[in-house]
């Protein structure tokens, strides 16, 4: 029940409150990412400066996931890894995936759909 609910878009996977993975209904992501995202990006900020992550970079990942998965689109963490190796952006190592996945969530740009896959935030309700 809870993965056609995932699939079909009407619950949200996603890290909203704390780097750990929360459901969330799509009417309600935007104003809980506006609240809390801030909170988050605080918690992995270490993590990121270790990985070496920076504005930059962030904005490059940003773009590159937005080009992906427009138009509603769903890719694989595999392949949104491939994504931003085009970009010129070294993810090797899973936290730095992850990092880079995170902050795209916090921004509102990619959301997890079905298992393995992430979408188009802005086709969510």
């Amino acid at each position: 029940m809870v993965e056609q609910a995932l699939i079909d878009g009407s619950i949200l996977r996603t890290h909203v409150l704390r780097p750990t993975w929360h459901f969330v209904a799509p009417a309600d992501i935007r104003w809980m990412l506006a609240l809390t995202a801030p909170r988050v990006h605080a918690a992995i900020a270490f993590q990121t400066r270790w990985l070496e992550l920076d504005k930059a970079a962030f904005r490059r990942s940003g773009r590159a996931l937005t080009g992906a998965l427009q138009g509603g689109k769903a890719l694989t963490r595999a392949e949104l890894s491939e994504v931003l190796a085009q970009a010129g952006l070294a993810v090797a190592g899973e936290r730095r995936m992850g990092n880079f996945l995170m902050h795209a969530e916090l921004e509102g740009i990619v959301c997890s759909g079905c298992r393995g896959e992430l979408v188009d935030a802005s086709q969510s309700r």
